[in-house]
């Protein structure tokens, strides 16, 4: 008489581990949701450096437009102020900024430069000062504008044209890494705008011939 109780007890058992299986199936599939958004994720830090008035954000592959400023004024100031003495201590640190590639050459001209008889004997350092920056989101290019000064070995200065320094700055893992650099004179940043300018110039220049 009691077979009725037994396999009505028996069927809800199938269905409370059915239930327990369904729900451990789901926890797990969150635990492993949860670790792979853990691992994934990187933080995003907002912090405010010394010499900077305002808070910048630093993340994992990108940071904003303050941060990067910031960076091209401290590399422009970097290579712009050297002398036959630190140049090396200079390049070397420079390496962990740059791009593999771009810190060879880089290197090079630095220690090409310190080197030379003219940079060693009429010179005795220079002195980069930087007047303006500006960023450029659409190419992640930062431009320093200043005044170079080469100071020379009888202390008197000489005044060299303006210069502008142009660099490429990209985060890799929450660094960041120069992908190109150049410098040319003038302080006018050679941005998207004065390519459109440049080549608008050339245009009505061809067409008048």
């Amino acid at each position: 008489m009691k077979f009725l109780w037994q396999k009505t007890t028996w069927e809800n058992s199938i269905k409370a581990n059915m239930m327990l299986s369904a729900s451990n199936v789901i926890m797990a599939c969150i635990a492993l949701f949860a670790a792979y958004a853990s691992l994934t994720s990187h933080e995003r830090v907002v912090i405010v450096p010394p010499g900077i008035n305002q808070a910048t954000s630093v993340g994992w592959a990108d940071a904003d437009a303050t941060y990067y400023k910031a960076f091209g004024m401290f590399i422009a100031t970097l290579i712009g102020n050297i002398t036959p003495a630190n140049v090396e201590f200079v390049s070397k640190s420079l390496s962990g900024y740059m791009d593999s590639a771009v810190y060879s050459d880089v290197r090079k001209k630095m220690i090409a430069l310190a080197d030379s008889r003219e940079f060693r004997e009429t010179a005795g350092a220079t002195k980069f000062v930087p007047t303006a920056i500006a960023y450029e989101p659409d190419t992640n290019k930062v431009f320093v504008a200043g005044q170079m000064t080469v100071v020379t070995a009888q202390s008197s200065t000489k005044i060299a044209d303006d210069l502008t320094y142009e660099m490429v700055v990209k985060m890799r893992e929450g660094r960041p890494v120069i992908t190109a650099i150049t410098s040319y004179p003038g302080i006018d940043p050679h941005d998207n705008g004065w390519i459109k300018r440049q080549a608008e110039n050339d245009a009505a220049k061809n067409g008048k011939k």
